[in-house]
């Protein structure tokens, strides 16, 4: 009977990976992803919702947990729906015309598109063989920034990272490297 319910675990796992991996699924998530996104935007842009969904964080983790425990809808789609729903429903909303910038802008929401490309792909730019294209849009995407800075080509280096405060943190670390020969060995 163990070997049975192995084999039964095992062909489960196997379901449930060939759903993770369907193209068709792909299709549907990414269209119900778009329509809640727009639905979204129309409402948080058109002043329509509180800025700061705040809630007690401990409430936050404890229906985080609810959450990811399960739910009662079927399909990974109807699963999908629902968890983006409770994540547009509990976060910030930092595209309202009320919001007071605090530390973070608000992006441009088809950048976000740009970075499902990428994440779903999973195209790195930290070696070239894993993501040759965009590792070619860092280098233009630099050359153009170092333009605009009047910088002269070849005399400077640059590398994107995803957020403000590992910028920070890199180009502290590379003023140090260049203050402090060797420090990074010692």
């Amino acid at each position: 009977m163990s070997v049975k319910r192995d084999e039964d675990g095992i062909e489960e796992a196997r379901r449930r990976v060939a759903r993770a991996y369907d193209p068709a699924v792909l299709a549907d998530v990414g269209e119900t992803l778009a329509g809640l996104l727009a639905e979204h935007f129309t409402g948080v842009m058109g002043g329509k919702s509180d800025v700061l969904n705040w809630n007690d964080p401990a409430r936050n983790v404890e229906r985080a947990a609810e959450a990811l425990a399960g739910s009662g809808a079927e399909g990974v789609a109807d699963r999908f729906r629902e968890l983006v729903k409770l994540t547009l429903s509990r976060g910030h909303n930092l595209h309202s015309p009320r919001y007071l910038g605090h530390q973070v802008p608000a992006t441009v929401p088809i950048a976000g598109y740009f970075d499902a490309v990428g994440q779903i792909t999973n195209q790195v730019n930290a070696v070239y063989e894993m993501g040759p294209w965009i590792t070619a849009i860092e280098r233009v995407m630099s050359e153009q920034l170092a333009g605009y800075l009047g910088w002269e080509p070849n005399t400077w280096a640059a590398i994107a990272t995803h957020g403000g405060s590992l910028a920070n943190l890199t180009g502290l670390l590379a003023a140090r490297n260049v203050a402090i020969p060797g420090a990074w060995e010692t």
